[in-house]
């Protein structure tokens, strides 16, 4: 008899028929939604490009906005400071020219000092011809040329490095086409210590003082301009001048004024003194006293000639003043040997008992102290190096001041007691 088929195959593949079907189903679904997607997603990334070509279109049009409002802004800035800088050039000029209108003893001191002090010596060269033509040939090339040159003047004080740039620069600037391309600017080490602080005094010495941090603004060539308009300044009354050259011949020819101007010169040979002497003359200078007299050069000789160690004098205790005088008897005697501190008391004791009424008998102790303080003030100093165990009263010292000095000391010293100063000039019979 026939075997019955089982219905188990039959259902078997039936569920795997139908389990392909949803299969390719589930697999077309899930393509298209993942088309979907893409596409929704290409969407949103051209939207969201879209969105920042715009933002990036709209943020350039408001930077260019704002820097045309800048450039306005700074137009504006500086088309005001420009005309505060012209503002200020013409109040200059108009400061300068009723200068030069208002009464010539007014600038008569200010012009003379400005001399003096620039040194501006119109004298010749002496020994520096050589190193005059070559400074001379590198400052042209450097300014007709436009050559790049550096120069760097060194000598020992007083040997004529300012003097010998003066007179180059003076030379220069009267050729056309040297001082059409030079413009000056002096600069002070020991007073411009840093670049900020040179930058400021250049600004200053070329008038750009409108300056906000590390820009200049305004014209160059305006203040150019004003600069070399005011440089043309000479002296503007003539007559004036005449007076005050009349004045100064005469006073060459004083007996007075060449009595001081040997003496000084006998002192010091040096330009820098000279021009001292000069300057403190030229201070006395005033609208009421408009013209330097033999009187003003007279006390101004004494003025450079004071003495330093005089006006320490000035300053002393009486007992300090006694111990000097003793010390001024002591080289009297000794022919300017040395003495010690011992020798020196007793002179002064010998004074106290014998002469004075009017100075205490101070003791020992506090007379070292006075001693001492002679030594500090470099009024005496020791022979030779002091040792350690030698003892203080026996030091060998030596005065510092002359019998000169001591006495033009004691004339000017204020309440000086009378026994005091006759027994400074007093003669060596009462010893």
């Amino acid at each position: 008899m026939p075997r019955r088929r089982s219905n188990l195959g039959r259902r078997t593949r039936g569920a795997e028929a139908v389990r392909r079907v949803i299969a390719n189903q589930t697999e077309e679904e899930r393509a298209s939604a993942n088309e979907r997607n893409r596409q929704r997603m290409a969407q949103k990334r051209a939207e969201e490009a879209a969105e920042q070509r715009a933002a990036r279109l709209e943020y350039a049009r408001w930077r260019a906005r704002r820097a045309r409002r800048a450039q306005r802004s700074r137009s504006a800035a500086s088309d005001l400071l420009r005309s505060q800088q012209n503002e200020r050039n013409r109040l200059r000029v108009a400061e300068r020219r009723q200068r030069e209108t208002a009464d010539p003893r007014q600038n008569v001191q200010r012009i003379l000092r400005e001399r003096l002090c620039y040194q501006s010596s119109h004298s010749n060269l002496f020994g520096l011809q050589v190193q005059y033509k070559h400074l001379i040939e590198l400052l042209k090339r450097t300014a007709i040329h436009g050559e790049s040159n550096s120069v760097l003047i060194i000598g020992p004080r007083g040997s004529g490095k300012t003097m010998l740039i003066n007179h180059a620069l003076k030379e220069l600037m009267e050729v056309e086409d040297v001082s059409e391309n030079v413009l000056q600017v002096h600069l002070n080490g020991l007073l411009q210590i840093n670049d900020k602080i040179a930058l400021k005094e250049i600004t200053r010495q070329l008038n750009l003082e409108n300056v906000v941090g590390d820009k200049v603004f305004g014209s160059f060539a305006e203040n150019l301009s004003f600069i070399l308009e005011a440089l043309k300044k000479e002296f503007p009354d003539k007559l004036f001048a005449e007076k005050w050259n009349e004045n100064v011949q005469c006073l060459s020819e004083d007996k007075s004024v060449q009595e001081v101007l040997q003496k000084h010169f006998n002192v010091s040979k040096s330009l820098r003194s000279l021009h001292m002497l000069l300057m403190l003359a030229l201070s006395r200078v005033t609208t009421s006293h408009p013209f330097i007299t033999a009187a003003d050069l007279m006390e101004a000789n004494q003025l450079c000639s004071m003495d330093s160690k005089a006006n320490i004098v000035h300053g002393l205790s009486v007992l300090e003043i006694c111990l000097i005088i003793a010390m001024k008897h002591l080289n009297d005697i000794y022919e300017e040997e040395p003495f010690n501190f011992q020798m020196v008391y007793n002179e002064f004791q010998k004074f106290v008992q014998r002469k004075a009424h009017s100075v205490y008998n101070f003791e020992k102790p506090v007379v070292m102290k006075a001693f001492e303080h002679l030594q500090q003030l470099e009024l005496i100093r020791p022979v030779e190096r002091t040792s350690i165990n030698a003892q203080r009263e026996y030091q060998l010292m030596k005065l510092l001041l002359d019998n000169t000095q001591i006495m033009n000391a004691l004339q000017k010293y204020p309440n000086c007691p009378t026994d005091v100063r006759q027994w400074a000039t007093s003669s060596l019979s009462w010893l």
